[in-house]
């Protein structure tokens, strides 16, 4: 009752102050907007308390997502930790590759420097083979050439001979001219004789040096076969080098397999970071939402104790009130 004269006394104030100006107006519009919230209507309370029942609804309905984010956050971190520890595990690998490659790399290196010397000495016997095929070619065009010779000075010798008895029958019959004839041949047998010894040495010297050229090819054969020898050491060196070469090339398989997953491990770094700074966001609102809310509760609450109060107040002056009417009454 007091608060609806003081309500009927206010607005008859605000008419009769009409025209004082705006500043006024808006003490009136304050004033009673804190009225409203000191002594709030059935209306309003409903409307507080739905709001409230609203926002604790909206905080147990966006709990599920903070945990889904939270887990998606916690199963990237365990993600992270896999590929760090896959990274690691890797890197040993590749250490231990490099070092392979490194001893590998000293092996090929000496195995290089073998092989130039091999070839080198290859080329030198190559040289010599040649020199002495060409030696042993001249010689047995020469021993060819030769026994030639001795076939047509051992064929002249035949034909002489028979000559010789041919012309006997002759011969007998004038002693002078048979000695002289016999001188003549006598001459000419030395000289055959002497030309047989010459041919005789020569086929000897021939056969010498066919003996020689024998033990020239056995040699050459020697060295053929080291030269196979040679071929064979070379093609395990280059199937060697072929396998460093694939080695090489899977070590640098592995350093991009290696950055990919540094990539992969960034990327996943920025996702967690930017999942992090979103649930630190959210709860930040959240836990700004609610001491908002709890501050609200609060103030509602020293309102409600202030209205109570006053209510208490009011209602111990109107029993005052009544007790002095009462005793006025009962003295007049």
């Amino acid at each position: 009752m007091a608060y609806n004269h003081r309500m009927s006394q206010q607005f008859r104030g605000s008419q009769q102050h009409h025209g004082r100006g705006r500043k006024k107006e808006d003490e009136n519009d304050a004033l009673m907007r804190l009225v409203n919230l000191t002594k709030p209507t059935h209306d309003r309370l409903v409307k507080i308390f739905s709001y409230l029942i609203n926002f604790v609804r909206f905080r147990e309905s966006q709990t599920p997502v903070i945990d889904e984010h939270f887990n998606k956050s916690e199963k990237t971190k365990a993600r992270i930790d896999t590929l760090y520890a896959e990274n690691q595990e890797m890197e040993q690998r590749l250490e231990e590759m490099r070092r392979n490659l490194r001893a590998n790399e000293a092996q090929v290196k000496e195995k290089v420097r073998r092989n130039d010397e091999l070839k080198a000495r290859l080329l030198e016997l190559r040289r010599n083979q040649e020199r002495v095929a060409e030696t042993l070619e001249r010689v047995k065009a020469d021993k060819t050439r030769r026994q030639t010779q001795l076939e047509e000075k051992t064929e002249k010798v035949v034909r002489t001979r028979q000559e010789v008895e041919k012309l006997r029958p002759y011969a007998m019959e004038s002693p002078v001219s048979l000695q002289a004839s016999l001188t003549e041949l006598s001459e000419n047998l030395l000289r055959e004789k002497a030309q047989i010894d010459a041919m005789e040495k020569r086929a000897r010297a021939l056969q010498t040096s066919s003996d020689t050229f024998t033990v020239v090819s056995n040699d050459v054969q020697a060295c053929v076969k080291l030269l196979e020898d040679i071929s064979v050491e070379l093609q395990k060196e280059e199937d060697e080098e072929s396998r460093a070469s694939r080695n090489k090339e899977a070590i640098s398989e592995r350093g991009n397999s290696v950055r990919e997953v540094e990539q992969t491990e960034k990327l996943l770094q920025r996702q967690l970071a930017r999942w992090n700074e979103r649930i630190e966001t959210l709860r930040k609102n959240a836990q700004e939402k609610a001491e908002a809310a709890q501050a609200r509760m609060e103030e509602l609450r020293e309102v409600q104790k202030q209205l109570r109060e006053e209510r208490a107040e009011k209602q111990r002056d109107m029993e005052r009130r009544r007790i002095r009417i009462e005793q006025t009454e009962k003295k007049v």
